[in-house]
This record gives structure tokens, sequence and C-alpha cells, in this order.
């Protein structure tokens, strides 16, 4: 009995530590610089007592690299091809302490490099595709966590700009860092100013656009709402199927959704607020609510519990860009993605689709 009870200990350590994967936090090993000097933007070595350049860390194409100022000092950033020849790179005129300064991975990109001062090498770090973290970590600490119902799986979704990558959201848009952290195929079809319902002439309202996901998804979103106020589409009717109604626009959105995906696990985002519009937009928040329960399609209502309010100066300066009040900033979007990321679990596990 005692050799099985070992083997079934073995076992379940197998099936722990499949259920488990650890991510590297800090990618700058203050131990494999290049000292001496430090590569510009352009890929030009100069000499510099005090200086040093960052090893080649490793990236791919549309991976984005945080870094966060600890000087005033300029810094130069660059991205170097899998012949370790430069493709492109940035001055970084003034890093200021305490700035996160963020560079999305061009096309054929193999490795990241960044200038440093020896006096900072104890505190500065480069994170990927996350937020940057509050603590400092040394290089080869990694972070623990399991594996979740969602990695692995194809993950489609319509919206709009909030959803779009690279658009305000600093390269790091809850989808990048939720499907970063899984694993996650993306089939983003977002596009900027759209809405559900069709308005000014376009052609690329979401209720019509989720036909064109991938049918091979596993999870599909819709995430939009707050154009269709800015454009000042008309509510309508629970009883509408015109597009051109939001009511209607929903409805035809639902149906096609379980047309396309009868049995793939499917939810809508309700919008988030944004600065001054707060009682414009609870109407269509609420609108998406009723007609989703109509056709019993899970609501993550992101307009109440998304923790994310721009009305309130701390939280607009801190996670919007204060240009708009719609557009959180990167670290906006890791509030997000924390909370989408948990109900995305929840949807993926109720659907047994647990790996």
């Amino acid at each position: 009995m005692k050799g099985k009870d070992n083997v079934a200990r073995g076992m379940a350590n197998d099936i722990k530590q499949d259920l488990e994967i650890e991510i590297p936090i800090n990618l700058f090993d203050k131990n494999a610089i290049i000292a001496g000097g430090y590569y510009t933007n352009t890929g030009v070595w100069i000499v510099s007592s005090g200086a040093a350049s960052s090893d080649y860390i490793p990236c791919v194409a549309g991976d984005v690299l945080c870094i966060k100022g600890i000087t005033t000092t300029g810094r130069y950033v660059s991205f170097w091809n899998a012949s370790k020849v430069i493709i492109s790179g940035e001055y970084i005129t003034s890093h200021v302490a305490g700035d996160k300064h963020y560079n999305t991975a061009p096309a054929n990109a193999a490795y990241y490099m960044v200038s440093t001062k020896t006096a900072e090498f104890n505190t500065f770090m480069v994170v990927k595709n996350r937020t940057y973290p509050v603590s400092y970590y040394s290089f080869g600490v990694k972070t623990k966590v399991k594996k979740s119902p969602l990695y692995g799986l194809k993950w489609g979704l319509c919206g709009d700009s909030i959803s779009v990558k690279g658009y305000k959201g600093d390269g790091i848009e809850y989808s990048v860092q939720i499907s970063t952290r899984n694993n996650m195929t993306l089939n983003n079809l977002a596009i900027s100013g759209s809405g559900i319902s069709e308005f000014g002439g376009k052609a690329d309202f979401m209720c019509n656009r989720v036909l064109l996901l991938d049918t091979d998804c596993d999870i599909v979103t819709v995430f939009g709402g707050v154009n269709d106020l800015r454009n000042t589409a008309t509510l309508g009717t629970m009883g509408d199927t015109a597009t051109t109604t939001f009511y209607g626009a929903l409805n035809v959105l639902c149906n096609n959704m379980i047309t396309r995906f009868p049995l793939t696990p499917k939810a809508i985002f309700t919008p988030i607020k944004f600065v001054g519009n707060e009682a414009t937009l609870a109407p269509y928040a609420e609108a998406m609510k009723i007609v989703a329960a109509r056709y019993a399609i899970p609501v993550l209502d992101l307009f109440t519990t998304c923790d994310l309010q721009p009305d309130i100066a701390a939280i607009k300066t801190a996670y919007f860009f204060e240009a708009d009040g719609l557009h959180p900033t990167g670290d906006g979007h890791g509030i997000l993605a924390r909370k989408i990321e948990v109900f995305l679990e929840n949807l993926a596990s109720e659907s047994k689709l647990v790996l």
C-alpha cells in the first residue's frame, strides 16, 4: 500500500505542476550587462564610464516592454532582430523618476535593449506585457500562478477603441494582459469609433461584425456601447430589430452570437463610464443587460463594477488619459484585465472548458 501511496502522491504532484505556471517578473539581469557604455537608438556604441547597456532581452513582435524612470537622465531603448542587427530605437530625453515608459516590439524583433547607470542596477526593472510592479524584484524571480481555465484558448472579441491594441492603452490593453498571462490566441476584431448599432453610414457596427469572428473561437465577447451614445444612436424599444436603434442592434447582436456560436461560451460587456456622461450612458448599459438576459447571454457589468470612475479626479489622473477621461492607460487596463479575467475564468469553467 505504501508503494501505491507514493505513486498516488507522485501523480498528484505531476497534476499540480501541470496546473501551475511560472512567470518571470524582472527581465533585467544586472549580472549580464554590457559595461563601459551604451547602445544608442540607432545602434551606435558610445563609451561612457558609469553607464551600461542591458543584455539582449528576448522578445517577439507585439510584446510591450515597460521600464520606470529612476533618475532624470536620458535613456536609450532599442529593438534588434535575431541576427542582432538593430531594427529601431528611441531616445527618452528625460526619464523622470517614477515615469513609466512603454515600447512595443516591431515586426521581426527578437531582442530589446535599454541603457542604464551603474547606480540604478539594484532598483531597475524591465517587465513585459504586464503592469509595472509596485515592489522591486531581482532578475530570476518568478511568480507561480495556477494555470487558468483560459490557458491556451482562442478568444474572439469585438469592441471599440478600448479593445484595439495600441490605441492609448500603452499596448498592454486588457486583452493583451489576459491573453499573455494565459497563453491565449486572440481573434481581435475591435475597431476604433465603432458601436453596437448602425450610425453615421458606417458598415463596421458590432452587431453584424460578430459574424466575422472565427468559428473555432473557444470564448467570445463583445465590449461596446459608448460610441452609440457619443453618436446619439436612438435607444428604441425592446421589440426593435432594426440595427439603427440600440435595442434593435442588441437583438440582432444576440441572435448573431447564438447563430454563429451556439455552443461556445459567450458574453457581453457593458461600457465603462467616461467623464461627465454617467447619467446619459446608463440607459445604454441597462439596455444591454435587459436584452442579453432575454437571450440568456451572460453580462459583465463594467459600467457599475469596474472600479474606474473618471469623474473622481484622483481616478482620472491615475488611470485615464487626461485629455478625454474615456480611454484607460496601461495601468487602467490592468484594473479592467483583473475584472474581466475572473469573469472569463468562471465562464470557461461553467462551460466545462477546464483543462
